[in-house]
């Protein structure tokens, strides 16, 4: 279940346990600090700092959140691909969107994968541990 959070309200952390492939490496370790909706901070290995370097060069809005998705499918497994919609999977996406209908406009994007994260919308838990806790 993908969902276009609003783009000046995403707060928290995420540090994302999910090895992510790009441009040729393995992101293993990275971070994410989020404040009004936008990336703060950000950091990781040293695949996770080379993407930040191509992150920084970009402009427009590669800062703002642009992507959440819970995953459900209790048959896929992580593994690159499909990691989004593995059940228990949280990934976080930043940067552009308006090819799936959002604000954002940037040439970056970029998301990444929680195994089993822990999510509170408006302070009231939705996912804990991995669990879908609404209907």
């Amino acid at each position: 279940m993908t969902l276009l959070p609003q783009e000046t309200s995403g707060e928290g952390v995420v540090v994302f346990d999910v090895p992510q492939a790009w441009a040729g490496r393995s992101i293993r370790r990275m971070r994410w600090e989020f404040h009004g909706g936008r990336l703060t901070k950000f950091d990781g290995d040293a695949a996770a700092l080379a993407l930040r370097k191509q992150y920084e060069m970009s402009t427009g809005d590669r800062d703002r959140i642009a992507s959440f998705t819970i995953g459900t499918n209790p048959r896929a497994t992580l593994g690159f691909l499909q990691n989004p919609i593995v059940r228990g999977a949280v990934s976080v996406g930043v940067g552009g969107n308006q090819f799936v209908g959002g604000p954002n406009k940037s040439a970056f994007g970029f998301e990444s994968t929680v195994r089993a994260a822990t999510v509170e919308a408006d302070g009231k838990p939705i996912v804990r541990d991995g669990k879908l806790l609404v209907a």
